[in-house]
């Protein structure tokens, strides 16, 4: 279970001559792309602890931000000089290894048998099917559903964990 020591995505900038300026167009777009998908987040969490708790919008608000900005200081500790190891690797290596290497293929093996077998076939594919002018999901998509995709969540899933 090794991690890369930095993710992949800070490496090419920092090896490509003269691209300051591309490289710096491409982390502010990045930037704006995480905070977008951070304020829809965080509407949902927000939303949900108002119902749950009968909170005010601003104290759900502050509660959950709170809560995330408390827990995201191990994450921004992980590029310290001294950060905490978590099997070997960083918080932040720890968390993006957990959530690429385990939580998606798992989320999706999941996914696909409660698509198969819980919902079932017959009523899956009449789901897809409605309101779909120009595609039909046929019956060949039975066995790739049911045996192919869960097949090769599986062999990534063990992949990732060997």
């Amino acid at each position: 279970m090794s991690a890369p020591k930095e993710p992949i995505l800070f490496v090419p900038y920092g090896t490509m001559a003269r691209l300051c300026v591309l490289g710096s167009i491409f982390f502010l777009l990045l930037f704006l792309a995480g905070f977008t998908s951070l304020l829809s987040n965080l509407q949902g969490l927000k939303d949900s602890f108002q119902d749950k708790f009968n909170l005010s919008s601003f104290n759900a608000l502050l509660f959950v931000s709170g809560f995330i900005t408390i827990g995201s200081i191990p994450v921004v500790f992980s590029f310290s000089d001294n950060p905490v190891q978590l099997f070997g690797m960083t918080v932040f290596s720890f968390l993006d290894y957990l959530t690429n290497t385990i939580m998606l293929p798992l989320s999706g093996l999941l996914i696909a048998i409660f698509g198969a077998y819980v919902i079932g076939f017959e009523k899956l594919k009449e789901h897809l099917n409605m309101g779909a002018e120009n595609i039909e999901i046929g019956n060949y998509w039975k066995y790739i559903i049911q045996w192919i995709i869960p097949i090769a969540l599986m062999i990534i899933l063990l992949n990732g964990l060997i």
